[in-house]
């Protein structure tokens, strides 16, 4: 089963985990999305119901870092800010 999520971070990321293997859900791989052929993608304005873009999901190195970096590998490798008030 893939699982959903975003960041408590004004420019976070979204997120799914990716299980390696169905027996085994707790071992996975954490992606962040990206919107294809859309270079510094904003979401913040311009968005309407409807709209549709290709996405992509892009792996994240180290999903478990010693700091707060998560969301700034996604960016790093061309994945969508969503940007929160």
């Amino acid at each position: 089963m893939i699982s959903y999520l975003t960041e408590d971070h004004a420019d976070s990321g979204v997120h799914s985990f990716v299980p390696d293997d169905a027996n085994d859900p707790l071992t996975c791989r954490l992606q962040a999305l990206q919107v294809l052929q859309r270079d510094r993608f904003d979401t913040s304005s311009g968005l309407r119901v409807g709209n549709t873009f290709d996405i992509a999901w892009v792996d994240i190195e180290d999903s478990t870092p010693s700091g707060d970096t998560v969301r700034q590998q996604g960016q790093g490798r061309d994945a969508v800010p969503v940007y929160s008030g």
